[in-house]
């Protein structure tokens, strides 16, 4: 039994001098290292891989070149990680990768909620002007400016001009027309898009597309915002940066959240989530309206991932950020739309007026039979069918959005059901349409329509 504790003492000694004679043999700066584990043989070895990265290799490789063109295809939420490979990568993507990005970069404006604007009878088309494009036109340079085309950090964006032009003539008074309800209105729709609007008026007015991604725009990015000279000036290098930062943040989030539990969904939570998270960066904690905010944002807006709250007092900041957000997931899933998927669903809502307007002939035509049923008398044709349409009582359809993107997956499985049940029944349909319509004709004709029938 004692013979145990002295093969081991004698086993560490043999360590210990193998260690000291390791740290005589090998440099100061590598010999620290044998202390936490490593042998003369790691050294060596990461010494030699190190070597070999540096040497000529023998694999087969791609030139610069085509690398670089490889660069132009990447997504903008996975580009950071390759600016982290060397330094030619880092400088080609900060410049041409990230002003190709800009080539293809929209702005668009939300007008903000309909209830700003007033009841439907005043803005029935308020989902056609609910969002507006600015394009990119150029990047403002000095003609003394020698630079590459993306040197300039002022990029000028176009407000759509036929868009603007139909905004005006709805709400724009004229001169000296004091009492016209179009002046609030139109200082309304200017309003929504100050970039220097007050700082308590938390919301989204402006989002940035880049391909299928849309993020909101800080305040910070624009340089100059104004709606009647249709023009919008932004720094858009720190813009095209922040936004893929900002993306990459939504990505890792959706790719670490899975499984969980959420409180209005997982993109949207996560979304929520990332730009609750920049806004908070943007906040200025040196003036009190930046610290209102702030302790507003962190008592008032509802956990996500349905973590654990208290009951809170209504807050408008809630209202806020609902509608930029339900505005938001809008504008990235019509991003994400495919041209084929656009075209399904487009065709899907035109099938689902047409089958609205059928069900409205076929009630209207069984309501005039049934009227004759119930009321023999004759009376002129124009009017039964007014007291018929008058008295009619036709079933609706839900209301859904214009836009078909708009709709949720479970809306969308129920219109795809709806039309299938359609096609199927349709020619029953246009049998009991038909048959309902010989029966009005017939019973539209008076008693001795065909007494002389016999001397034909």
């Amino acid at each position: 039994m004692s013979a145990l504790p002295l093969q081991e003492n004698s086993l560490m000694n043999s360590k210990a001098s193998q260690a000291s004679s390791q740290q005589s043999t090998l440099p100061r700066y590598l010999a620290r290292y044998v202390d936490l584990g490593f042998d003369s043989d790691d050294i060596v070895a990461l010494i030699d891989s190190i070597d070999e990265e540096h040497g000529v290799t023998r694999r087969p490789h791609l030139p610069a070149e085509i690398l670089f063109l490889i660069l132009d295809f990447v997504r903008i939420d996975c580009i950071l990680g390759f600016r982290l490979v060397c330094r030619a990568f880092k400088q080609y993507i900060d410049t041409h990768v990230f002003y190709s990005y800009l080539l293809r970069t929209e702005i668009i404006g939300y007008v903000g909620p309909r209830i700003l604007y007033g009841p439907d009878w005043i803005l029935p088309a308020y989902d056609k002007i609910s969002t507006f494009c600015a394009c990119f036109s150029h990047v403002e340079r000095f003609e003394e400016d020698s630079r590459a085309k993306w040197g300039g950090n002022r990029a000028i964006f176009k407000l759509d001009e036929a868009y603007m032009n139909r905004i005006e003539q709805l709400w724009r008074p004229t001169s000296g027309d004091v009492y016209n309800p179009n002046t609030a209105l139109w200082a309304t729709f200017c309003w929504q898009f100050m970039t220097k609007r007050p700082i308590e008026y938390y919301g989204m007015r402006w989002f940035a597309k880049i391909d299928d991604a849309v993020l909101p725009l800080d305040s910070s990015m624009f340089l100059s915002s104004e709606v009647r000279t249709r023009m919008i000036e932004l720094d858009w290098k720190n813009m095209v940066m922040e936004f893929a930062i900002a993306e990459a943040k939504v990505k890792r989030k959706l790719d670490s959240t899975k499984g969980l539990r959420y409180t209005s969904g997982h993109q949207d939570d996560c979304v929520r989530a990332v730009c609750r998270e920049r806004q908070h960066t943007f906040i200025d904690l040196s003036v009190p309206e930046g610290r209102r905010l702030k302790w507003t944002m962190n008592t008032h807006l509802r956990p996500l991932f349905q973590a654990p709250g208290y009951n809170r007092p209504k807050n408008p900041i809630i209202d806020h950020e609902d509608d930029s957000m339900k505005m938001l997931l809008f504008l990235r899933r019509d991003a994400a739309v495919g041209p084929r998927e656009r075209e399904y669903l487009m065709q899907l809502a035109k099938d689902r007026e047409a089958i609205f307007k059928d069900m409205q002939e076929l009630d209207r035509s069984v309501a005039v039979w049934k009227d004759f049923l119930y009321d023999p008398s004759p009376i002129d044709p124009g009017e039964r069918a007014l007291r018929v349409t008058t008295g009619l009582k036709t079933r609706k359809f839900t209301k859904l959005p214009t836009n078909p993107i708009a709709w949720s997956d479970k809306t969308r499985r129920r219109e795809e059901q709806r039309r299938e049940m359609w096609k199927n029944q349709r020619r029953t349909l246009d049998q009991i349409l038909e048959i309902t319509r010989n029966a009005v004709d017939v019973l539209q004709l008076p008693d001795d329509a065909f007494d002389d029938a016999d001397d034909i």
